[in-house]
């Protein structure tokens, strides 16, 4: 622990400093002498394209990302630890040209795979999606190796290929195209090592910084500050020029830990230094203003069973706290052994309204892998990443479908037309006449669901068999060991490699089916002809069944099994069905019931749905309740949710907790919270998440904007200020926190 006195001398140089440090993002200004502007990158983006047509894919990408890493304007400060580049977050390759290379591809699927990825696409029944943004890079070889020592072992194994006689036809090319990167990474650490080397006579931190880039320059990280300078530097030029999402900055605290330990040991840096180097690389991320935020994970289990839970993990949290940040966001993994004080101190920081966190069970995690083949240390090692994901080490996971599950009790009761698009989907599963008890209704709804998702994978895999195409994971190639050895592109082709099926708004088909089941089969009010009729209508002349289906007091999310026991049904046989599913990466497809933003971005485009939702209307979030509809608090809501078997959703499986402040209050409120996430964890709960408020408090954010400025709400597995939300989205908000007042 630091002095008050260190931490008062931390904020001091850190508010002197933020001018400098808020510049950096999203124009920064840096000398022009050191680069070029981002308008001329893309003309000379443009300018490779003509200069080498015809040229593939792999080499021509590695010309772009080159010329881009080359001709960045950067900058080296006296009021920042970390560097400065100018094309950080641009994506510019993308813009420019995998865009294009994308169309290329879906214009290029058999006619009849054409049709149906159209089809599906326009009625918002589906979305694919050519996916970059779901991956870990192997960070043990970025640290262990750096940029030099990356290069050097691309070499050795392109002259063990050749001396193997392993190397196929445009091996040359592919190695070729990997130096290629690795040199210009190499350059760009010289051109910041040259800058910092000019004012490190200002001596302090610019002598640091100075010293920091010139390890980096000759090899491998040595100090706490060279590893973050380190996973800073490749997450830029693998994030922000190859294209390739960084989806974590790894278990921070286990790797970083060897550093902070050493530096304190020898005198190399003080614990107040230490503390403010991390506070800055937070900042860092904070700057990109990136709408998902950008993940690092925390905890885990050591070989022996000890919990992973350092003295870094506390500084990490007392950091971040202090900060009052949002991004990076943290994960956590929790189990028996993670212990109580460490827990009530994040407890404590969610309660107080720093809740970009997320706590993911490990118990779950070990059960799901171990049930698909993976071993217990691959359990144990397993990746966080994204918004609560996991993976075994060098698995790459895509998320290539995202299905709207909301739709599709009008497509059976339309016997497979939806009525509020008119979309045919040309399964036949009984006319209103033919379904004559809920049992036949929820069957029809299952081979609607099971075959449309079977339709939905083989149009996806088609499109996702060229990833290495579309996108040349040129850095995650050259830090992958495993891709050197076979030569392949470690993205398209990794160790493991698995597509996630994202199920969107399960709770709105849950409610859905309800609605049907009470009203037309319990009680007779309606008819199936009159429900579709309702839909097609957007329950205009509807409006009493609409606000009885709103009232009803059985929905999901309230431990009601006469709505949970069917839903589970209908959802455990279809992830059983798609689970089966090869891809065409010699993987096979996981099952995951993540929103994502999807809630909010297909409102305008989902239809009317059979649980009342109006088109237009906010749409329901990963397992969670619609909003506003779980009236039998929390306790309900995760025995609602732990009545799915977990294993069968290894994609995610995350639950969104929001809890009135006078749950939390006092000494006890921490343990209480513990205790939720315990319980939840101990019964295969994989991800957990709060949002504790007073509605009183959000209308009062509502009104007076200006007052609330800092108000942060958890969104699905990210944070956002209260003030960027839409009205709509604030009033789903206030409704939830409604129904726990």
């Amino acid at each position: 622990m630091i002095s008050e006195q260190e931490y008062c001398e931390i904020e001091r140089r850190f508010e002197a400093d933020r001018p400098y440090l808020d510049g950096k993002s999203p124009a920064p200004q840096f000398p022009e002498e050191t680069g070029v502007s981002h308008e001329e990158i893309l003309e000379g983006i443009r300018g490779l394209l003509l200069e080498r047509a015809g040229e593939g894919h792999w080499s021509l990408k590695s010309r772009i990302v080159e010329y881009v890493i080359d001709h960045s304007r950067v900058d080296v400060s006296p009021h920042d630890w970390f560097i400065g580049f100018a094309e950080r977050n641009q994506k510019s390759f993308w813009g420019v040209v995998g865009r294009q290379w994308q169309r290329e591809t879906v214009e290029a699927l058999p006619p009849e795979l054409r049709k149906e990825y159209d089809g599906l696409t326009q009625s918002h029944l589906c979305q694919f999606i050519v996916d970059y943004a779901h991956a870990v890079p192997d960070w043990s070889s970025v640290l262990r190796l750096g940029f030099r020592g990356m290069r050097e072992r691309c070499e050795e194994y392109r002259r063990r290929r050749r001396e193997l006689g392993l190397a196929g036809e445009g091996e040359e090319t592919y190695f070729d195209s990997l130096a290629r990167v690795m040199n210009a990474s190499l350059r760009l650490v010289k051109r910041l090592m040259t800058l910092a080397e000019g004012i490190s006579g200002q001596g302090g931190r610019s002598a640091r910084v100075a010293e920091c880039l010139s390890h980096l320059y000759e090899g491998a990280p040595v100090t706490f500050l060279d590893a973050l300078q380190q996973i800073w530097l490749f997450h830029l030029v693998c994030e922000s020029v190859d294209c390739i999402q960084t989806r974590t900055l790894g278990n921070l605290d286990q790797t970083l830990y060897s550093y902070w330990k050493h530096d304190l040991e020898q005198g190399t840096f003080t614990e107040a230094e230490l503390r403010e180097i991390l506070r800055y690389f937070f900042y860092q991320q904070a700057l990109l203003h990136y709408q998902w935020g950008h993940p690092f994970y925390m905890g885990g289990t050591l070989e022996d069973g000890r919990t992973a839970i350092n003295p870094l993990s506390y500084a990490m949290i007392e950091e971040y706290s202090r900060m009052g940040i949002y991004d990076p966001k943290i994960q956590i993994k929790v189990d028996e052994n993670t212990p109580h004080d460490f827990l009530y101190l994040v407890m404590d920081m969610i309660r107080h309204g720093r809740n970009s966190i997320v706590f993911v069970g490990e118990p779950c995690i070990r059960r799901a892998m171990t049930r698909n083949g993976y071993t217990l240390e691959e359990a144990r090692n397993a990746d966080i990443k994204g918004c609560y994901e996991y993976s075994a080490k060098g698995a790459i996971e895509t998320n290539d479908i995202k299905f709207n599950a909301a739709a599709l009790p009008g497509i059976v009761l339309g016997n497979g037309i939806d009525p509020t698009t008119g979309f045919d989907t040309g399964i036949r599963t009984g006319t209103p006449d033919e379904l004559k008890t809920f049992e036949q209704f929820l069957e029809a709804t299952r081979v609607q669901m099971e075959t449309l998702g079977l339709r939905m994978v083989a149009v996806g895999n088609h499109v996702e068999a060229h990833l290495d195409q579309i996108n040349p994971g040129l850095f995650f190639t050259a830090a992958s060991e495993h891709a050197l050895q076979h030569g392949v592109d470690a993205y398209a082709h990794g160790v493991y490699n698995v597509s996630n099926f994202w199920i969107q708004f399960p709770a709105n088909l849950a409610d859905g089916l309800a609605a049907i089941q009470h009203f037309v089969y319990d009680t007779g009010r309606v008819t199936l002809e009159q429900f579709r009729d309702a839909l097609a209508k957007n329950w205009e002349g509807y409006e009493p069944l609409r606000t009885a289906i709103q009232a009803l007091p059985i929905h999901w999310g309230n431990d009601c099994d006469e709505i949970d026991h069917p839903f589970i049904q209908l959802l455990e046989s279809f992830s059983q069905r798609i689970c089966q599913c090869d891809n065409l990466r010699g993987g096979r497809y996981t099952v995951a019931l993540h929103g994502s933003y999807a809630f909010v971005k297909w409102q305008e485009n989902v239809g009317a749905t059979a649980d009342g939702r109006r088109r237009g209307e906010e749409l329901s979030k990963n397992i969670s309740p619609v909003s506003g509809r779980n009236w039998a608090g929390v306790t309900a809501l995760i025995k609602s949710a732990l009545k799915l078997d977990t294993s069968l959703f290894a994609a995610d499986f995350p639950v969104d907790l929001m809890l009135h402040p006078s749950a939390v209050e006092g000494t006890r409120g921490p343990d209480d919270m513990i205790s939720l996430v315990k319980t939840y964890v101990q019964h295969y709960g994989h991800a957990i998440q709060f949002n504790i408020f007073d509605a009183k408090v959000l209308r009062a954010a509502q009104e007076h904007p200006e007052q609330y400025r800092d108000l942060q709400v958890r969104v699905c597995g990210w944070n956002a200020l209260w003030n960027s939300l839409t009205r709509q989205e604030q009033d789903n908000y206030i409704m939830q926190a409604e129904a726990h007042s």
